[in-house]
């Protein structure tokens, strides 16, 4: 669900920044609402400009949308929910294959009892390694991204997509 889109800045609220890609504007937009604590209806707009056309906005969810207003009947271009879903599907799966169906139900139940966002993979398995074979079955290139530093998007989508595979479960299928 990842499109491209010809733009070359990104305006919020009246500050205009380099457009790098669809993924990245999105995620500077859901960091910078989370880190001043804005609700839906104190977010200044985002908009992405090909020159001084708009091209794309980004709703407050963090999905990027095609043209300058809501159309009900649009698919966004870039939504992070789909990106991250699918690494959590297959990180889920990479443990299930590891640990097998009574491990898992061990660590959804454990992760039940848990207060902090600690998850219960780690007590099994070095989940990291799992993580980063979940990726890379996925196709990204974990060498780049390990021989470069993390970026601030991989480390979203990675921490994202824990997050989401703990809440969804081990035990259950997708």
């Amino acid at each position: 669900m990842t499109n491209q889109i010809s733009a070359t800045s990104v305006l919020i609220d009246g500050r205009r920044l380099p457009f790098i890609g669809l993924a990245e504007t999105s995620l500077l937009y859901r960091t910078t609402i989370e880190r001043l604590g804005l609700g839906g209806s104190e977010t200044p707009q985002c908009q992405i400009l090909d020159g001084e056309t708009v091209v794309a906005y980004v709703s407050y969810n963090g999905r990027v949308w095609e043209g300058e207003e809501y159309d009900p009947g649009a698919s966004p271009l870039y939504c992070p929910s789909v990106v991250t879903g699918k690494i959590a599907d297959r990180f889920r799966s990479v443990i299930q294959d590891w640990l097998g169906a009574e491990r898992c139900t061990e660590i959804d139940e454990i992760n039940r009892q848990r207060s902090d966002n600690s998850c219960a993979t780690q007590d099994y398995c070095d989940a990291n390694m799992a993580m980063d074979q979940a990726f890379r079955e996925l196709g990204y290139d974990m060498d780049k991204e390990l021989d470069e530093g993390f970026t601030d998007l991989m480390s979203f989508y990675w921490n994202d997509a824990w997050s989401f595979a703990k809440h969804k479960g081990f035990s259950r299928q997708a």
